[in-house]
């Protein structure tokens, strides 16, 4: 046979002497329905601003990555242009300056 725990005898008691859970009568605030109610809303706003300021991150983080990402094929581009150029030129006989350092 099972051990009964605190919980199952208060409740047990609360049924004995004539009271529910629907009359606001239950042992200890915090097991009633209502406070459970505005403490679910509580959550869920702090659970909510936690998720809006996580994809807010995401987003700023997103955004400065796709900025590295953009001036990274800008570069690429540049260079492979400058590169067709000088093949061009040395394909018409001409000179491609150089400065060495």
């Amino acid at each position: 046979m099972a051990v009964p725990n605190s919980q199952s005898s208060s409740l047990q008691r609360g049924v004995r002497q004539g009271r529910s859970w629907e009359d606001g009568s239950c042992p200890g605030s915090r097991e009633h329905p209502k406070c459970w109610a505005s403490s679910l809303g509580v959550l869920q706003c702090l659970m909510e601003s936690r998720l809006k300021k996580r994809v807010d991150l995401e987003l700023h983080l997103a955004g400065r990555e796709q900025t590295v990402i953009r001036r990274d094929a800008l570069c690429r581009l540049v260079l492979d242009e400058h590169l067709q150029h000088q093949q061009e030129l040395r394909q018409q006989g001409k000179a491609f300056y150089v400065e060495r350092l």
